[in-house]
């Protein structure tokens, strides 16, 4: 065995080296040249595509090593193709009268015939007989391997190509340069992770390489952790299944499954009150943020236990108390600057909803601030919605529901002022 594992493509089709005798057998078909493009794959999963030439491997068997140099030695042996002889349990061909197989298909290119070929070298392998048995295996082989891209081709689609390392020798070709994205090193052993949220799946370490795919909250891709070289960004590189190669970011997945939400929602919503926002929905997890009064936050769902999960900006997901968006209730005043008396019914939010004050009014005397109370009790409000209907002195509405404009006064009440031009 070879360490590491060639391939390459030949006409359309892939070719494994795994043996001195693999490559022995390329060379001397005319497979594989001094400019064929090979992948050196090595023990520890890394994939460098060069020219055979640059292989040190592939040199010794084309015959390109550098010559040494020694006094007074006579010219240097020309170099001479020998195939490793057959394992010695292998049974010799037996003679047959089977035409030999064209030499358009075994015959090495001409500048392999001229150049490594003496004069006394052996018959080619065009002149060889080849068993019928061989010939079919051949057959069989070739018809695996056909079977087997077909359904490469079906199942991976447009599947980028294999991470090439920037810094290996390639060949200019016709066909388009493929982009090998930023380079990246593995920082971790490889494992299941899971979505957090709905995240894409793309095909380069990088936020604006191409689409893949998306995984749904709570997907599974077994992969390893790997960091950009230029920034040290975390991504997990997908190592299994019909994503195998592409990248999804670190941010976006945890380590085991998500909790299940009682109803998802999608929306973004303002908090009232200072909250801590959490890696998990539990007050001794990890604190991620604390949120300041009005920051607004995206909600992704509520858990069954009331807790809100939140899609944070920078990736991945947080945590929020089930009180967090319960607002401050306050007071309420109504300051009336006219020079008359005001009545009206008032409508406002409590924390259980809106409540309407029924058939109760609120009368004001002119030039007048008033804290609104209903059957003796100061009324709180969590936010400043207020609505309001001016009656007669008996309690009958005599105009339309208006919105109340609203500030906060020093000591924390909301205050309704209404002018003589209410």
């Amino acid at each position: 065995m070879t360490d590491p594992i060639i391939t390459f493509e030949h006409n359309g089709f892939p070719i494994e080296l795994v043996s001195s005798r693999d490559i022995e057998k390329a060379i001397a078909s005319g497979r594989l040249r001094a400019d064929t493009v090979v992948t050196v794959h090595g023990s520890d999963g890394t994939m460098v595509t060069r020219r055979a030439e640059s292989v040190d491997l592939l040199r010794e068997h084309l015959c390109l090593r550098e010559p040494e140099i020694q006094p007074d030695a006579g010219p240097e042996p020309e170099c001479e193709l020998e195939l490793s002889p057959e394992p010695e349990d292998a049974p010799a061909p037996a003679a047959t009268e089977e035409p030999p197989i064209e030499a358009e298909d075994v015959q090495p290119p001409a500048m392999w015939t001229e150049a490594l070929a003496p004069t006394d070298s052996p018959p080619p392998l065009a002149d060889r007989p080849v068993p019928p048995a061989k010939r079919l295996g051949w057959v069989i082989a070739s018809i695996a391997v056909l079977v087997l891209v077909i359904g490469l081709i079906a199942s991976e689609g447009n599947r980028p190509p294999a991470y090439v390392d920037p810094g290996a020798n390639t060949v200019a070709t016709d066909a388009p340069p493929v982009d090998p994205g930023p380079a990246v090193r593995v920082t971790g052993n490889a494992q299941t992770y899971y979505a957090a949220r709905p995240v894409k799946v793309r095909a380069h370490a990088t936020g604006d390489s191409t689409e893949i795919a998306t995984l749904g909250r709570g997907d599974a891709v077994f992969g390893v952790i790997v960091a950009r070289q230029s920034d040290n960004e975390e991504w997990v590189r997908v190592e299994s299944g019909a994503l195998n190669g592409n990248f999804v970011w670190r941010r976006n997945l945890i380590d085991e499954p998500p909790p299940s939400l009682s109803r998802t929602i999608t929306e973004d919503r303002v908090i009232s009150l200072a909250a801590t926002l959490y890696a998990r929905p539990d007050e001794s997890a990890v604190a991620l943020q604390t949120l300041d009064p009005g920051s607004s936050v995206h909600l992704a769902g509520e858990l069954s236990s009331g807790w809100w999960e939140v899609e944070l900006s920078n990736g991945g997901v947080g945590y929020l108390r089930p009180n967090a968006f319960e607002a401050q209730a306050r007071f309420v005043r109504i300051q009336n600057s006219c020079p008359y008396q005001i009545d009206l019914l008032l409508t406002y939010q409590s924390r259980n909803g809106p409540e309407d004050m029924g058939g109760a009014f609120v009368s004001i005397y002119s030039e007048r601030t008033h804290t609104v109370q209903y059957q003796g009790i100061n009324i709180e409000a969590v936010a400043d919605n207020f609505y309001y209907r001016l009656t007669d002195r008996t309690g009958n509405p005599r105009g339309a529901l208006q919105r109340a404009n609203t500030y906060i006064d020093g000591d924390g009440y909301y205050v309704i002022p209404f002018t003589c031009d209410d």
